[in-house]
Parts: C-alpha cells; sequence; structure tokens
C-alpha cells in the first residue's frame, strides 16, 4: 500500500511485516529515500548471496504516476521481506543487534526493540 502525505505530498509506502520472534505483523510506513539508506546500511549482508534483494529503480520522471508508485510498492515490500529473511538470524547468532550492524540498522527501520535498547516497537 501507498498514499500521499498531505503535509508534503511525498508518497509514503506502507509494508506489512513480521518477524520469525514477534508473535503479530505490523505496518511500516517509510518514503522511498528511507529504504535507500536502509540498503545502503545493509547492503553489506547481502554480499555472499546469489540473489540479493534490490531496490525498485528510481525514476527521475513519472516517479508519482500510479503504475510507478504501484510497482514500487510492491517492489518495496519485496525487499523488505528478503532483507528480514536474510538478516533476522543474523540478530539471533552472530552481530545480536550491535549498534552499525545490519541486524540493527534493519530493527531500527522496522521499528523493532533491540534488546538492552528498549524503545518503540511494533505495537508501542
Amino acid at each position: 500500500r501507498h498514499y500521499k502525505d498531505v503535509n508534503d505530498g511525498h508518497t509514503v509506502y506502507v509494508c506489512c511485516v513480521g518477524m520469525p520472534y514477534v508473535a503479530e505483523g505490523w505496518e511500516v510506513r517509510r518514503r522511498y529515500r528511507d529504504f535507500v539508506l536502509l540498503h545502503e546500511r545493509i547492503r553489506s549482508a547481502f554480499d555472499r548471496l546469489k540473489d540479493p534483494p534490490e531496490l525498485p529503480p528510481r525514476h527521475i520522471f513519472g516517479s508519482g504516476s500510479d503504475r510507478v508508485v504501484h510497482s514500487r510498492s510492491v517492489g518495496l515490500c519485496a525487499y523488505v521481506r528478503r532483507a528480514i529473511e536474510v538478516i533476522a538470524p543474523l540478530g539471533m547468532t552472530l552481530d545480536r543487534g550491535e549498534e552499525g550492524t545490519p541486524y540493527h540498522h534493519l530493527a531500527s527501520f522496522l521499528q523493532i526493540p533491540i534488546s538492552g535498547g528498549g524503545g518503540g516497537g511494533p505495537g508501542a
């Protein structure tokens, strides 16, 4: 899903997400540039993958058209699901959500509380 932010006219993308160890799913609302920043921060986790998650392309012209926005919305949600598949296990084994790690950045983006970090997570 997506919607136009009435305050500034930008498109906000809504992804329904869930994690293997979180009972219920929740919605994350972000602009495209937020997904780009997340990708820059977590792409090191994808280095050894044959089929790494990819962001839908940036469009300079027509980025607000219904076709582009719908296609981007579907692609962004698929990106988040794939990133969760790859990175969520790291939080339980290798990096444990330490600041600056791919898991930490993904958890922050998805508003998941990180152990010892407190703060708002799903349903907060």
